[in-house]
């Protein structure tokens, strides 16, 4: 009662856990779908963060470029300043090697423009053709020459057109470009600006995209998973620096550089005011830290980052696919486990059942030969029976049910010890026509007793195979057995022995066949179970306790062979144990004595 109540508890438990699995499953589903868009979400943050810090990172150098060489710009017509120029940056540069050459080009009252070269060794300038780098430049810079003459001629200057006179941050060229001017003091009587040229600093493209721009993306990005590239803002987008070789078109994060530090121009501004004896024009759009006039962000470089999936949302994508399917493998596990767990408890329900079936069955297969061989060593022992027929008869009875009795203890032992695991067979060539012979012979009593017709077929020159005798005699004997107990009115029983080529290998087939009841085609999928009787076989009250098949099944299993049934109910039934057979050269080495066969 206990087992059913506990099977039953199993059984409700199993049932709402698989109930609870299909909104477990969603919740889950949809738990991921939030985790996942949090996490591109907190992804997409840090990639613009990093963007962001690595744009800095780099235009706080090309300020300290700036103010090192090119502030306060209105003063950069005094060439001698430049030899302290040049050691202010030496003093305040991370890496000098940023500034590859300074110039300056200047006019001569037209407005061609002259280069010169600052030497640091002599801290002078020297006259300089154009480097091919920036041949670009001079068509640009006299055009701007031009047009800032032209507006501070009117009356009054006006602000030139852009471009303006503000820093030029020339991202194709890599350059900081300023004009070098000189505004009319107080009581001069000058009422115009002049402009005498520009200074140029020259960055050295090759340390930037060889030191400066790897060093800061592997200070800030992990390469592994995220691909870099930085373009030129200006009409060629021109590839300044890449990472890798990927397809930007479509980045997760873009962010301008090559621009000037409005906060580290302001600190300039505060240390290094005017003279009172100059006047700067109020010209809003020539701020020192714009790239140019009318607003916006104008800085020359783009930076792109893309995730190495192809994106964020990819990336998340993959992460989310396998969380999925972590997370459906581990419900899985779990269904296979409340599965797993029902079943084990429906067979241990059963084993329990089929084991109460046993215990019954075996109590009362005791109890008849006990009673038997009490009543009837009783009557010899109290002089009842005096007769010696009679005598000679109770004492067959006493033998017979003794052997049934040793039968069944046998039985219960060997398969005890084949569950213990500590059942071992001997294997060793054996003759299969000596097993099968001496087995007919001492089943010779109980065929007699029965009246059954014994029909052989056995070859007589069986090859060997790899056997313990004594068990494989016990098969046999457990088939034939059953034959005799199964086989019904018609008390006729065929034993059929032969070699057989089977794939690869030769067998031994020993077949057994009766024309008794016959087995259901359901119950023959379990009558090599342990303590398992056919509905047949229990309606018609036959004794036994359902171990002989399984032990039959255990004992050629453990000799690499195997046992099939063939049954129609009502007809009868035929066993076939299937042996391999050992080759010649086996045999050899292990020759063996042979014995005729019986046929009875």
């Amino acid at each position: 009662m206990k087992l059913h109540r506990d099977s039953l508890l199993s059984l409700i438990v199993g049932g709402t856990l698989v109930v609870l699995l299909p909104l477990l499953a969603a919740l889950q589903y949809r738990w991921l779908g939030q985790v996942s868009e949090g996490e591109r979400e907190q992804m997409k943050a840090g990639v613009q963060n990093t963007a962001r810090r690595i744009s800095e990172d780099f235009d706080q150098e090309l300020t300290r470029a700036f103010i090192a060489y090119l502030s306060p710009y209105e003063k950069l017509g005094d060439e001698s300043s430049f030899a302290e120029r040049h050691q202010r940056w030496l003093d305040t540069a991370h890496d000098p090697r940023l500034v590859k050459a300074v110039f300056l080009a200047t006019n001569n009252g037209s407005e061609e423009l002259s280069l010169r070269r600052f030497d640091p060794a002599a801290n002078q300038f020297s006259s300089q053709v154009w480097p091919e780098e920036l041949s670009s430049l001079p068509s640009q810079l006299e055009q701007r020459l031009k047009a800032a003459r032209a507006a501070f001629a009117q009356r009054p200057p006006q602000i030139p057109p852009a471009p303006t006179l503000s820093p030029m941050l020339n991202g194709d060229l890599q350059a900081l470009v300023v004009p070098i001017t000189r505004f009319p003091q107080l009581g001069s009587g000058e009422q115009r600006p002049e402009i005498f040229g520009f200074a140029i600093v020259q960055l050295d493209a090759k340390f930037i995209q060889q030191e400066m721009l790897p060093s800061l993306v592997k200070q800030h990005v992990d390469v592994n998973n995220y691909a870099l590239t930085i373009i030129s803002r200006g009409e060629s987008k021109k590839v300044i620096w890449q990472s890798a070789a990927r397809d930007f078109s479509n980045p997760d994060t873009t962010q301008p550089l090559f621009g000037l530090r409005p906060s580290e121009i302001r600190n300039l501004m505060r240390n290094q005011q005017p003279t009172s004896n100059t006047v700067t024009p109020r010209m809003p759009a020539m701020s020192p830290f714009a790239g140019g006039g009318g607003g916006g962000d104008n800085r020359g470089w783009e930076l792109r980052i893309r995730h190495r999936a192809g994106s964020l949302g990819a990336a998340v994508a993959q992460v989310r696919r396998r969380n999925l399917l972590i997370s459906s493998g581990i419900l899985l596990l779990l269904v296979s486990s409340i599965g797993l767990l029902m079943l084990s408890v429906r067979r241990a329900k059963k084993l329990a059942q089929q084991q109460m079936d046993f215990v019954a069955g075996v109590s009362h297969e005791l109890r008849t030969p006990l009673a038997v061989i009490d009543s009837a060593g009783y009557n010899l022992t109290k002089g009842v029976i005096k007769d010696p027929q009679r005598i000679a008869h109770y004492g067959s009875l006493i033998r017979k049910e003794t052997r049934r009795l040793q039968d069944m203890v046998e039985q219960i032992l060997e398969f005890a010890g084949v569950q213990s695991g500590k059942q071992k067979y001997e294997l060793q060539p054996t003759n299969v026509n000596q097993v099968i012979s001496e087995m007919i012979i001492s089943s010779q009593p109980l065929l007699a007793e029965g009246g059954f017709q014994l029909e052989t077929n056995i070859a007589s020159d069986l090859p060997a195979v790899m056997a313990d005798g004594p068990a494989l005699t016990r098969a046999v004997q457990n088939l034939l057995n059953n034959a005799m107990k199964y086989g019904g009115e018609n008390q006729w029983i065929g034993i059929t022995a032969q070699a057989v080529a089977s794939g690869k290998r030769n067998e031994v087939r020993i077949t057994v066949a009766d024309h008794g009841l016959g087995i259901s085609a359901e119950d023959q999928r379990h009558i090599f179970e342990p303590f398992y009787r056919g509905n047949e076989v229990r309606a018609a009250q036959i004794h036994g306790n359902g171990l002989g098949l399984s032990l039959v099944k255990n004992i050629v299993t453990a000799h690499n062979g195997r046992v099939t049934v063939e049954s129609t109910e009502g007809k009868g039934s035929q066993f076939t144990i299937a042996l391999p057979a050992i080759a010649e050269e086996v045999l050899q080495a292990s020759p063996m004595k042979t014995t005729d066969s019986i046929r009875v």
